[in-house]
This record gives C-alpha cells, structure tokens and sequence, in this order.
C-alpha cells in the first residue's frame, strides 16, 4: 500500500511526532510510505509554553501544502492526515484535503487531541472542519467525546483510534508498596496541565515525595513549590521508565487533554491513576484503574489518594491496567486495525 502520510517529526520530539516514528518502524518493508513533515521549524519549535510566531506558522503552512502537492503527484492509495485542530492549522490541513480530494485519493482524517477544545466556537474553523469530515473516508479520534463531535457532523464517519506503547513497555507487574510513598507526574509542568494542583495535593501530604518529570515553564517555576516536590526536568525514556517503576500513584491532573501518553505509559507500568476528567482518561481506566476526579478539585484527589492507601486496592487497580493495556493499546494491535481502516476506505 501507498501511503502519504502529514504528520510532524522529530525534532521537536512531541507526541505526534513519536507516534510518526513508530507507525514508519511498523510500516518498513511493509507499506511505502511518503511523509510530509508537518512540524514547526524554527527557535521556538517544542519549547513548552512558548507563543509560536504566526510567520513561523505561515512558512509551515506553505511548505506542507508545496510538499503535499509533490507528494500527490506519484501513485498513491491513501492520504493520512494527523491534525491537533488547532485554529490556524485546520487551514492548511483543509487546504491539503482538497488537493487531495481534486485527485480523487481517499483520506483518512486523525485527531490526535479532544476536537471540541482545539477547534473552540470559532466558526472559520469549525466550518472548515465539518468539511473535512464529510469529504474523508473515516476521522480517527482518541476519545469517546470527540467521537461525539464528528458524529453529531456525519454519523458513521468517526472511529475511535487510541494512542499505544510498544509490547517491551508493558509491564507483567508493578511492585506494591505497604504505604504510598511517592507519587508521579510526567508531562510538561504548567497550568494547562494542573501543575498547580499537583502543588497543592503535594502540600497536604508532606510525608509522600511528589516527583515531577518534565519541562517547568516559567508560570510554574514562580510558584511556592512545596519541600516534598522534586522537579527532575526532562528525562530520556529509560529515566522515566525507572521513575515510574519506583512510584506508586501516577496523578494527572490535566485541563484539557486528547489521549495522553504519559498516563498511558503510567497506566502499562501499572502504576494507580488519579486524573481529572478530560480527554479519554474516563475511556482509559474506566474508574478501575484508578480514579477520575472534575478539573481543579484537588478535594477529589486527595479523597482518591485516602482510597489508595490500602496496598490491595493499588494491586488491583495495577493489575487491571496493566490488562487493559494488553487488550487494547499494544503497539501492533493498533496499528493493525489503522491499516484496516485504510484497506476499507481504498
């Protein structure tokens, strides 16, 4: 199969862009696929919470579209188009379907964040969207609530796609410990992601270490950080494997969210997860891996903690992780069932 694939790679190393890297792993010998590099070039690129310049969007924009219509003009089966929705990017993706669509290649559409959040009420950008969804084959989306979004466009065009982990990342056990004594958060540390919440959990419970893996950005560097939290800045991904093997609850306590890796990767250590309600979170441990808790309240996640005391609760809770993980987000399942997507819309 022929594929032309848009999606970001490396540098900078974002979750789409890894996601890129390991459908070509899986694809080598395979698939030919041709990529178009949709990632943000320039000082600014993958620098957490750094406003990105709207020229260094524009370039990116030109590009992508130039690099598309090259791509289309070779023999191709499927057009694969990885989009976050954000505002300004929905543009350049409509603008790459149509081309598309003019050469009569079928394109799947996948929605790598919670749609409704990325798109907002804008009506430019929801426009171009619901336009995209009626002329794909399917739109791929990770959580049951962007699910809804495209099915209230055009029923039957959406299918849940989840993020996965490679069969080596899942864990067969997670250590116990009698009490909690350290809980986790990997990701980048600022408000969008309720770093300050995780503050406040770690100021109510001194006597548990609360471990940070991941970029501070300047709003959070500001605050009072509590004496148990150990920022320990961004890792290589055997660090953070170590770090997760050695804790005991994985909070995550995001504003807004698509499918997160870093709980997913948590959820295959079979590590207890504490996360608020956003995303596909609900979808993900389902309140039997853990405990989803509304934005913000930090009341709920301490309640949570309180329930996790016990070490058989935190047993089961990683036992059944580390089974839904099996079941339905190891690395070849998922992308094997991508690539029946292909074979229906061709």
């Amino acid at each position: 199969m022929r594929v032309l694939l848009l999606s970001p790679l490396p540098p900078p190393s974002g979750g789409i862009a890894r996601w890129t890297e390991r459908y070509l792993e899986w694809c080598n010998g395979k698939h030919d696929v041709a990529v178009v590099n949709t990632a943000l070039q320039g000082e600014r690129a993958g620098e957490a919470g750094k406003q990105r310049k709207l020229t260094d969007e524009i370039k990116r924009a030109l590009y992508v579209i130039r690099e598309t219509n090259k791509g289309l003009k070779r023999k191709t089966d499927i057009v694969h188009i990885n989009t976050c929705c954000s505002r300004f990017g929905i543009l350049r993706d409509w603008i790459c379907m149509e081309l598309a669509h003019k050469k009569k290649v079928p394109v799947i559409v996948h929605c790598h964040c919670n749609i409704e959040d990325q798109l907002g009420t804008g009506k430019m950008a929801t426009k171009l969207f619901s336009d995209m969804v009626n002329k794909s084959e399917k739109v791929l989306v990770l959580n049951s609530s962007s699910k809804n979004y495209v099915e209230k466009i055009n029923s039957g065009k959406a299918d849940l796609c989840p993020n996965f982990v490679l069969t080596n990342q899942i864990s067969d056990y997670h250590k116990i410990r009698d009490r909690i004594e350290k809980v986790i958060y990997v990701g980048d540390v600022r408000l969008s992601k309720g770093s300050d919440d995780f503050y406040l959990l770690a100021k109510q419970n001194p006597e548990v270490k609360f471990i940070v893996v991941g970029s501070v950005t300047e709003e959070i560097a500001q605050l009072d950080k509590p004496k148990n939290v150990h920022t320990l800045g961004r890792l290589e991904a055997t660090d953070v494997e170590k770090q997760l093997n050695d804790a005991d609850v994985f909070v995550f306590p995001s504003l807004t969210e698509g499918f997160s890796n870093a709980m997913l990767e948590a959820m295959a250590h079979g590590l207890p997860i504490i996360a608020t309600d956003v995303g596909a979170a609900t979808d993900m441990i389902e309140n039997c891996g853990g405990t989803v808790v509304s934005i913000h309240d930090v009341s709920a996640m301490q309640s949570a903690l309180n329930n996790m005391n016990k070490p058989e609760t935190r047993k089961a809770m990683s036992e059944w992780n580390i089974n839904k993980v099996k079941q339905c987000y190891e690395y070849n399942q998922v992308i094997e069932k991508l690539f029946h997507v292909y074979e229906e819309a061709i």
